[in-house]
């Protein structure tokens, strides 16, 4: 959302020895996206959902452009590590998480899946600003599902890690 401060940011860490890291979903003009990992040591790339309907219901945004910086950004050898939201009844399906399997395999800049277990720790915040919680309903998947569902991953010659 602020590339130029993002950049300068990243920068001055240089400057410093500092390790850097950028969580994205990666839904940027291309130049921003690759102009920021050139200048980091990590990307942290949200994948939330692998069918373009679905990502697009879910998120507002579509997902070629997401899914192209994220091909981009492989092809400079940038380090990412994938981290997906594993959210009961939204993107918990064997189906999007195969795809999500095959997407880190393909792209040898992924070097771990982050599987990450839904929890609702920002449901008091949003009742503290008056927004309804539209995934009150929903119940964090337990630690067999967490595990069946990393075990989709077991061919993509990637770390493949339960958590942050």
């Amino acid at each position: 959302m602020q590339p130029g401060f993002l950049a300068a940011c990243l920068d001055a860490c240089r400057q410093l020895h500092l390790p850097t890291a950028v969580d994205t979903c990666g839904f940027a003009p291309r130049d921003v996206v690759l102009s920021i990992a050139g200048r980091t040591d990590l990307l942290l790339w949200d994948v939330k959902h692998l069918d373009p309907s679905r990502h697009r219901e879910l998120t507002g945004c579509p997902l070629e452009p997401i899914l192209a910086n994220l091909k981009a950004v492989a092809d400079t050898g940038a380090t990412v590590w994938l981290r997906v939201p594993v959210i009961p009844g939204i993107n918990d399906a064997e189906s999007n998480l195969r795809a999500v399997a095959r997407l880190a395999a393909e792209l040898p800049a992924v070097r771990r899946v982050s599987l990450l277990p839904y929890h609702r720790t920002g449901a008091g915040k949003l009742r503290r600003l008056g927004r309804v919680d539209a995934l009150a309903h929903v119940v964090a998947p337990d630690e067999e599902r967490m595990r069946r569902l990393a075990s989709l991953f077991a061919d993509t010659g990637r770390e493949v890690t339960i958590g942050g």
